[in-house]
């Protein structure tokens, strides 16, 4: 699954992200509200290829924070992008 198309389902699945463009790789970062960086951030995720045809390698910032296993090429399902969102989601609002 390519980052426009994650881009396409995040927007349409989870009003409350904030999408912000990435470059070199392109994709994007999702953010749960108005952007927050440094030790206070608020990224849920991000999702970025070299090649804009390419599936996607995702970053799962929250797991990643937590010790978590987070960065992996994203070939799944709709339903499973889905579930990871709203997985990342709930462990933010559980840890931060």
């Amino acid at each position: 699954m390519t980052p426009g198309i994650i881009h396409r389902i995040v927007s349409r699945e989870f009003s409350e992200l904030v999408a912000e463009t990435r470059a070199s790789p392109d994709g994007w970062a999702y953010f749960l509200g108005t952007k927050q960086g440094g030790t206070r951030s608020n990224r849920i995720f991000r999702a970025v290829a070299s090649n804009p045809k390419s599936d996607a390698k995702l970053k799962l910032s929250v797991s990643s924070r937590l010790g978590q296993k987070s960065d992996f090429v994203f070939s799944g399902s709709e339903r499973e992008l889905i579930d990871l969102v709203s997985n990342e989601i709930r462990l933010y609002r559980q840890n931060f």
